[in-house]
């Protein structure tokens, strides 16, 4: 017998066991500490997320956060899942329209998601249950050692690499698009403190600004004035990071498809796409 549920009376250690499972075979590997570390970032509430039971056993879930996210009371997708003797019976589907009737019943007045550009089966879903693809990303990695860093050579643009505990919110206007929910400031605050944040000046102005989790070798926000890019300050942003990066990988995920400049320091660094996600949204009022 199923029955569908919300997950604030499921140990944190379960829902864990439960997710690596369900993705034991995506493109994408994840690790325990990686896992508890994003659910805590991206706002995770247990209240708030929901569950298809067989006979007690948790068996497909959507795992959600909960933020105002550009000026509305939005639910986040921090994880959609399904055990593999259990796909293909509709049990994502179904836990989808229990989540949204049961989302609004609290307020929330959007739902927000990501998923694989090329996982046909979840877009056509999700698009036929409401969903409108806002933005395109690419996620880009690379082990930390084979990052390509040049030496610093642009003469009279030499910037100082210092650290700050500014957020992100303070140097959002560098960027060329606005931040996806797992990268905002609020997502770079609950990380804590394994997160380090760096500010490049010049003369005392501020010119870029870099953040990112040492732990998991996440970078977070990674910007330049628009003014001031192609002279170097994006590198010594980048080599102050993987000095203080404390893991074997550098990851940057979410970069939006429009911001070309940033695609193309990336490809010169050596750090490729690995994965395409859309980000797709749905209004509930």
């Amino acid at each position: 017998m199923s029955e569908i549920k919300p997950l604030d009376t499921i140990s944190i250690d379960s829902l864990v066991d439960t997710f690596l499972e369900a993705f034991s075979d995506y493109a994408t590997t994840f690790s325990r500490p990686q896992v508890l570390s994003n659910l805590n970032r991206r706002g995770f509430k247990a209240e708030y997320s929901y569950g298809m039971f067989d006979n007690g056993r948790l068996v497909s879930f959507v795992f959600n956060g909960i933020r105002n996210y550009n000026g509305r009371f939005t639910a986040y997708d921090t994880g959609t899942g399904t055990l593999k003797d259990y796909r293909q019976k509709g049990l994502t589907s179904r836990l989808l329209q229990h989540a949204e009737s049961a989302l609004k019943e609290k307020g929330i007045e959007g739902y927000l998601l990501e998923v694989l550009c090329d996982n046909a089966p979840a877009v056509a879903l999700y698009e036929k249950t409401g969903f409108a693809t806002v933005r395109e990303y690419t996620c880009h990695t690379q082990s930390a050692g084979k990052v390509s860093m040049p030496e610093l050579s642009t003469p009279g643009t030499e910037a100082a690499v210092v650290p700050v505990s500014a957020v992100a919110d303070t140097y959002n206007h560098f960027c060329d698009t606005p931040p996806s929910w797992q990268n905002s400031t609020q997502s770079i605050l609950a990380a804590g403190d394994s997160i380090v944040r760096f500010a490049a000046t010049i003369a005392g102005d501020t010119v870029g600004y870099i953040a990112g989790d040492t732990i998991l070798g996440d970078i977070m926000a990674f910007a330049v004035r628009p003014d001031m890019r192609g002279k170097g300050i994006g590198t010594a942003l980048l080599k102050t990071f993987l000095s203080a990066n404390q893991a074997d990988i550098v990851k940057i995920l979410n970069v939006d498809t429009r911001c070309h400049t940033l695609h193309t320091y990336l490809t010169r660094r050596n750090l490729p796409v690995y994965v395409r996600q859309y980000e797709m949204y749905k209004p509930f009022r």
